[in-house]
C-alpha cells in the first residue's frame, strides 16, 4: 500500500503521442517497452493532457475497475464528444453502445446482446462465416495472386457482420472502408476527413435501415435491435443507431488486423507455417498467441471518476487514461519470451479481448472467423508468400495495428462454390 507521505508531488512528464507520425515511424512496441520499463504509468502534455499505462499489472486494474474508471462517452447540444474510449476524445463520432456506457445502463445493452455472441450463437454461425470464406477465396484462386489484407482479411469479416445486420454483403466494402480510413489515417489528413465524412454516410444509412426494420421486422440483428426494450421502454432511434454502428465498427477493424498479421507473420516464418499446416486443430491456441503478439487494437482510454492511486501516481477526477494492451500483451513479467511468438503457449492471459465489465462482446466471433479463414486460406492457398516491398502498413498505428494493402502469391487452384459474386 502507497502511504500518502510517499505519493509523488509533481509530474515529470514524457514525451508521448500515440498518433504522433513519430510513434508509428519509431514503432509503437519499442516507445512501449521503454516506458514500460521506466515509467509504467506516466503522464503526457499531448492531446490536453493523459495518462499512459502500459505494464500489464496496471492495465488489468484499470480494466477490471468500472466505478473508478468510466468508459462512458457524451455529445452536448453542440455537438461536443467527450469522454469515451479514445484520446483525444474528437476521434470518437457518436457514442458507442455498450462500449462507451456504464453501469447501470450497461446491463440493459448487455442483455440485449449477449444472447447473440454467446458461444452456441456463434457456432451456428460457423456455416454462414465458412460459405463466405469459400466464396472469397474462390474470387482469387484461380488467379494465384491477390490482396491478402483486402481480399480476405477485410472482406470476409465485414461480410460476416453484414450478413448478420441483415444488410447486403455486396456492400461490405462502403461500410468498412470508412472504419479503416478514420483508425488507419492521422487526424488532420485528407484521408482522415474523408473517412469521417464516410462514416456519417454511414450513421444515416444506420438511421435509415432502423427505420425500415421497425416497420417491417426481420430476423436480422438490426430488427432485434430495433425492437428492443431498454429499462422497460422502447430503445430509442439514437441508441439504436449507436448500438449498430458500434457491432459493425467493432466487427471489422479487431479481425482484419489480426489476420493480416497472421498471415505476415506466417509468410516471414515458414517453420509456424508448416506447424499450422501439418495438424489444424492448433489453430485455436495459434489464435490466442497471434491476439497476444499482433494485439489489433493498440490502446485505448477510460476516464478518472474519482481520486485513485495507480502504479505509485496520483489520478484526478476527469483525467483521461490511455491503456496500451499492446504493451501490456508484451509485459516480461507476465509473458516468459514475450517477444517471440510461441503458437502452443497455454495458457495466455492476453488482453486483447478486454478484461471486467466492457471485456470484448463480440469475441467468440472473432475468434471464429479468424480460424475458419486460417484454415481455408493455410488448405487452399498453403505457399502464399507476400510481396514484403509493396506491402504498406497503417499510416496512423496509433489506435489500430492495420494494414492498407498485402500483394501475395500462392499456387491457383480451382474455386469450390458456385455461390454468385458478393
Amino acid at each position: 500500500m502507497v502511504m500518502p507521505q510517499e505519493l509523488p508531488t509533481a509530474r515529470c512528464p514524457v514525451a508521448f503521442d500515440h498518433n504522433s507520425p513519430e510513434h508509428t515511424a519509431r514503432g509503437p512496441l519499442e516507445v512501449y517497452r521503454e516506458l514500460r520499463n521506466s515509467t509504467p504509468v506516466a503522464w503526457s502534455e499531448s492531446n490536453g493532457g493523459y495518462w499512459v499505462v502500459t505494464s500489464y499489472a496496471e492495465v488489468s486494474e484499470v480494466l477490471r475497475d468500472a466505478v473508478t474508471y468510466t468508459s462512458g462517452a457524451a455529445t452536448d447540444d453542440a455537438g461536443n464528444y467527450s469522454g469515451g474510449i479514445f484520446v483525444p476524445a474528437e476521434r470518437g463520432l457518436v457514442p458507442m453502445i455498450p462500449t462507451e456506457v456504464d453501469n447501470p445502463q450497461w446491463e440493459d445493452f448487455r442483455r440485449l446482446l449477449a444472447p447473440r455472441f454467446s458461444p452456441t450463437a456463434v457456432w451456428d454461425y460457423r456455416p454462414m462465416i465458412a460459405e463466405l470464406t469459400t466464396h472469397y477465396v474462390d474470387q482469387v484462386i484461380e488467379a494465384g495472386e491477390c490482396d491478402l489484407a483486402v481480399d480476405i482479411a477485410a472482406a470476409i469479416p465485414a461480410s460476416s457482420v453484414l450478413q448478420l445486420l441483415g444488410i447486403d454483403v455486396a456492400e461490405w466494402a462502403t461500410y468498412s472502408e470508412p472504419f479503416h480510413n478514420a483508425l488507419g489515417y492521422p487526424p488532420g489528413s485528407p484521408e482522415y476527413a474523408e473517412a469521417v465524412t464516410g462514416l456519417q454516410g454511414i450513421v444515416e444509412r444506420i438511421r435509415e435501415l432502423i427505420a425500415r426494420r421497425r416497420r417491417d421486422p426481420g430476423a436480422d440483428l438490426i430488427s432485434h435491435v430495433a425492437s428492443a426494450e431498454i429499462g422497460g421502454a422502447p430503445i430509442d432511434d439514437e441508441a439504436a443507431m449507436s448500438v449498430v454502428y458500434t457491432l459493425f465498427s467493432g466487427g471489422v477493424d479487431t479481425t482484419t488486423t489480426l489476420l493480416a498479421n497472421a498471415f505476415a507473420y506466417l509468410s516471414r516464418h515458414p517453420e509456424a507455417r508448416e506447424f499450422l499446416v501439418s495438424d489444424l486443430s492448433r489453430l485455436p491456441v495459434a489464435t490466442e498467441e497471434f491476439m497476444r503478439m499482433f494485439t489489433p487494437v493498440q490502446a485505448l482510454a477510460r476516464t478518472v471518476r474519482k481520486p485513485a492511486v495507480l502504479g505509485g501516481q496520483v489520478l484526478s477526477p476527469g483525467e483521461r487514461v490511455l491503456l496500451s494492451y499492446a504493451s501490456a500483451n508484451r509485459d516480461e513479467a507476465t509473458f516468459p519470451r514475450a517477444d517471440e511468438c510461441v503458437m502452443d503457449r497455454m495458457p495466455n492471459k492476453h488482453v486483447s479481448w478486454g478484461l471486467g465489465l466492457h471485456r470484448c462482446l463480440g469475441s467468440h466471433l472473432a475468434r471464429t472467423q479468424v480460424e475458419l479463414i486460417l484454415s481455408e486460406v493455410l488448405t487452399r492457398m498453403p505457399d502464399f508468400s507476400i510481396d514484403e516491398q509493396r506491402s504498406r502498413q497503417y499510416p496512423n498505428l496509433g489506435i489500430v495495428n492495420g494494414w492498407v494493402t498485402m500483394p501475395a502469391t500462392f499456387t491457383p487452384g480451382r474455386r469450390l462454390s458456385t455461390r454468385g459474386a458478393a
